[in-house]
């Protein structure tokens, strides 16, 4: 009897152990698959805080990206319409110019009043950058009698004028291939200026285009 009650005991405790280890198990089973569920979610989490730092990245490199193309068509834009507008500008500097010519010379092939005044300022401007005493004057066939019709008063203005005396003569040996206006030198030859007026056109189209086409290349 004593035996029969020892091994029910000994099946009870055996029971009782087992159902301990299978608690045991079951928890520790819960905990490994609650950690397991916690780390999946915090892989999850930073798997979703990477893709969406990635896709602001991405957005934004588009973005700046977009900008800098957007901005280069705008100063390629601007530049096409700055040529455009210079090209533009500049040939109606070069017609205004070109006018100007085609009435210079007009006025240069009437002779008249009008043009000996703009010739006397020609040579005399010419006179001014020559600083010798003796100037030579050389003028075209066409002008050779007016120029030397007016020498005596080209003296005595030139020396009230510029307050230096001067000896001048026209040379009638050769005659310039121009419209009008003379170039003027010392005996010698060493100095001379082109006042033709081919000479002066072309120097008030140097100096006065850069300066009307200025504020197109600021």
């Amino acid at each position: 009897m004593a035996g029969r009650f020892e091994e029910l005991e000994s099946r009870e405790l055996l029971g009782v152990i087992i159902e301990e280890v299978k608690r045991a198990a079951d928890e520790e089973c819960k905990r490994i698959l609650e950690e397991a569920r916690r780390e999946a979610a915090k892989v999850v989490e930073e798997a979703r805080r990477e893709a969406e730092r990635r896709r602001r990245e991405l957005e934004e490199r588009a973005r700046r990206e977009a900008r800098l193309k957007a901005r280069r068509r705008l100063a390629h834009k601007r530049l096409e319409v700055k040529r455009s507008f210079l090209a533009a500008r500049e040939g109606i500097v070069r017609e205004i110019l070109e006018e100007a010519r085609r009435r210079i010379l007009e006025v240069a092939e009437r002779g008249g009043e009008e043009y000996r005044r703009a010739l006397k300022g020609l040579i005399k401007e010419a006179i001014s950058n020559i600083s010798s005493r003796r100037v030579v004057i050389r003028c075209n066939a066409r002008d050779y009698k007016l120029v030397v019709g007016m020498l005596r008063e080209l003296e005595e203005e030139v020396e009230r004028e510029l307050g230096r005396e001067v000896e001048l003569r026209v040379d009638g040996s050769f005659f310039l291939e121009c419209a009008g206006g003379v170039l003027v030198s010392d005996e010698e030859g060493r100095e001379y200026f082109n006042n033709t007026l081919e000479a002066r056109l072309e120097r008030a189209k140097e100096e006065l285009l850069p300066k009307l086409l200025q504020p197109l290349l600021a």
